[in-house]
């Protein structure tokens, strides 16, 4: 099960909503948006907690509530179901509540494996958890018409209401066709950055070894991140994150866009790519890791389309293009030069 609350910086956005609700000083004001300001991760967090508050508003006799843990009606639905968004109803506010029973509430509404959580009042709020295990693709279709597509070992966080559109991408790679909702617009917080959409695709990559980055395949993106100034992104970019607050922005073909989406179709699209990287891609998607032998090789270069769950055959042609050997070890593969 995954809390709201279970790091830092969700702790944090938790903890200002319940100062903001109790009213602050001009000085924590101050504070707040500085906080807001310093890390785009901050406003994600601070608008998903928001999201969650408002939940925790609209429980029945809430002041009073026992432990959140106890609430009844909390279901679990598989991935490929479609969930029911939220619907507002208009409720009485309950006066400030105090940082203990806020945290309290906010980790009854938003602990999630893959779940609804159900108010009193009946209705729901969409929040839930999905992940890809190595070598999996999923799709997954939201009740507002969104559809998101995960490559594998990709894993987010989905969070809706009347309010707001939230995702959180904690690793991986996705790619987002956002259908238009009017008075909500739809936002991805990745590390050190958020994208904003009303109605577009676009594709955010953040894995463990690689720069960030994201590929707008239609429309139009709002960009923002702690480092830099927002910007408007248009169809088709590709955009990567560089160290030293840098980016880098690339007007894509047609070819080069479809190129980069081949993942959706369990394919690999390698042009004068370094063998290492190559070798480190089909990493991403499976348990059989390829060796070579010398590492003088590793700066060669190999194009093609290859099947992302046929790692052996992507050896096999690295053995013919180099002339080398390729043996299986273990459960891998190590490629070494012909005697």
């Amino acid at each position: 099960m995954i809390a709201m609350n279970d790091n830092p910086i969700n702790e944090a956005a938790f903890d200002w909503l319940a100062r903001v609700d109790a009213g602050l000083t001009s000085a924590e004001r101050t504070e707040l948006e500085g906080w807001l300001a310093a890390d785009a991760r901050h406003r994600g967090a601070y608008i998903r907690a928001k999201a969650v508050l408002s939940q925790a508003r609209r429980i029945k006799a809430f002041a009073h509530s026992p432990d959140p843990d106890g609430w009844a009606g909390y279901i679990e639905t598989d991935t490929q179901r479609q969930h029911d968004d939220f619907h507002e109803a208009e409720v009485a506010r309950t006066g400030p509540v105090s940082r203990r029973a806020f945290l309290g509430a906010a980790g009854g509404v938003a602990t999630v494996g893959l779940a609804t959580a159900f108010l009193a009042t009946g209705q729901a709020a969409q929040a839930f958890t999905v992940q890809t295990a190595l070598g999996e693709r999923r799709d997954v279709l939201l009740a507002d018409g969104t559809r998101i597509a995960l490559n594998t070992d990709s894993k987010l966080r989905v969070l809706f209401d009347t309010q707001v559109r939230a995702v959180e991408l904690v690793h991986g790679e996705a790619l987002y066709d956002v259908a238009y909702d009017e008075g909500r617009a739809f936002v991805v917080d990745a590390k050190g950055f958020r994208v904003q959409a009303s109605e577009a695709s676009f594709a955010v990559q953040q894995l463990p070894d690689a720069l960030p980055q994201l590929i707008v395949r239609k429309g139009v993106v709002d960009l923002a991140s702690a480092d830099t100034a927002s910007l408007t992104v248009n169809a088709p970019t590709k955009i990567t994150f560089l160290s030293g607050n840098r980016l880098s922005r690339v007007r894509l073909s047609q070819e080069a866009l479809d190129r980069e989406l081949l993942w959706r179709d369990g394919k690999i699209a390698f042009d004068d790519t370094p063998l290492r990287d190559a070798i480190a891609t089909f990493r991403r998607y499976g348990p059989v890791h390829i060796n070579v032998e010398d590492t003088q090789l590793l700066n060669r270069t190999i194009s093609g389309v290859f099947s992302s769950d046929d790692p052996k055959r992507f050896a096999r042609v690295v053995a013919e293009l180099f002339d080398l050997d390729a043996s299986p070890e273990g459960r891998g593969i190590v490629l070494r030069r012909k005697k």
